[in-house]
């Protein structure tokens, strides 16, 4: 009989202590009689301290075993699962959710460590006890950024997970939050039906039904203060997703372009920004002037999405024409700078 290597020999023990793993303990008869490399015909004497070598070596690996006696007397030995085997991992639908989300977002298998976040994924999701459909019924509702790399605090995680298991489970929640019509010192108690998630750059929000407004708005993560409450004790659901929500529609940053408004605006951009805004494909640009700025003139259906657009660029930028939104621009401007009054 050939030779059997110590780390065959190790690893027939291990595959045959785990093939029996549970039903019934091990005699040293039996590993002398069935595992390959303790049958080679050496002495009583040799084959046991082999074994006992073989099992102060798999200890060092995390692999214990130990001897016990049954009822009648026999003994045997037995792998000792709980200091060998990994606690079965739980994980909720809330998490369910953000792996469905950091899932979509795994870079091209091309790049560094991106077979290795793949197949964490698939381990972690092979061994939720979340329904399997919460996948795909989460499909389109929880959109991550390409570049969305940025976690943030404990506090932002939580509450990140808090809104991925209330848009899986369909709960509604409430929280303080600090928007632009509030100001940034303040903040107003907000109800909330959350259809769903995206990321944009590395900032959150959650679009969904705003009690108050009865009306789908966009909360911006980061604005939230304090922790995130369900309105109801049970387990949901509290709502439904109407049929014809789409997340895309809310997490492309051109809502303005959609509404049931429809004019044209007229907007003045000086030259640290023209040059850029003169590329877009929606924006109709006329001739630069002398020192670079100019005029460009966009099709507009949903004037509170342009006009929160237009705040991005401050100082910047102009309204032109119609009046009615220069308006506009300039109530949200007061109302951002009376948050900072004290």
């Amino acid at each position: 009989m050939a030779d059997i290597k110590k780390t065959e020999r190790i690893l027939n023990l291990v595959s045959f202590l785990f093939k029996v793993r549970g039903r019934r303990l091990v005699t040293w008869r039996e590993v002398r009689e069935t595992v390959a490399g303790y049958d080679d015909g050496g002495s009583a004497g040799t084959l046991r301290r082999r074994f006992e070598r073989d099992k102060r070596f798999l200890e060092t690996l995390g692999i214990e075993l130990e001897y016990v006696q049954d009822a009648s007397g026999e003994g045997g030995y037995r792998v000792r699962r709980d200091a060998t085997l990994m606690p079965p991992i739980s994980i909720g639908p809330g998490e369910e959710a953000l792996l469905s989300a950091l899932a979509a977002s795994v870079p091209p298998r091309d790049t560094p460590f991106a077979r290795h976040l793949q197949s964490a994924l698939l381990k972690l999701r092979f061994d939720s006890p979340a329904s399997p459909d919460v996948a795909e019924g989460l499909a389109g509702r929880i959109l991550p950024a390409a570049a969305c790399t940025e976690v943030g605090d404990a506090a932002r995680l939580a509450r990140l997970g808090t809104f991925g298991e209330a848009v899986a489970l369909c709960r509604t929640v409430t929280f303080d939050y600090g928007g632009l019509e509030n100001g940034p010192l303040r903040s107003a108690r907000r109800t909330l039906d959350p259809y769903g998630l995206f990321a944009r750059g590395s900032t959150w929000y959650a679009v969904g039904r705003c009690h108050s407004r009865d009306a789908i708005r966009t909360f911006k993560v980061d604005r939230i203060r304090g922790a995130i409450d369900w309105t109801s004790p049970g387990e949901g659901p509290d709502f439904a997703v109407p049929e014809e929500f789409s997340l895309e529609d809310h997490s492309n940053p051109d809502a303005w372009r959609r509404g049931e408004e429809a004019f044209e605006a007229r907007v003045w951009f000086d030259p640290a920004c023209f040059f850029r805004v003169a590329r877009r494909p929606d924006a109709r640009a006329g001739a630069p002037a002398p020192d670079g700025s100019g005029e460009a003139t966009f099709g507009v259906s949903n004037a509170d999405a342009f006009v929160r657009w237009l705040l991005s660029f401050g100082r910047h930028a102009r309204v032109l024409s119609p009046p009615d939104l220069a308006r506009r621009l300039a109530e949200r401007v007061r109302a951002t700078l009376a948050g900072y009054e004290p």
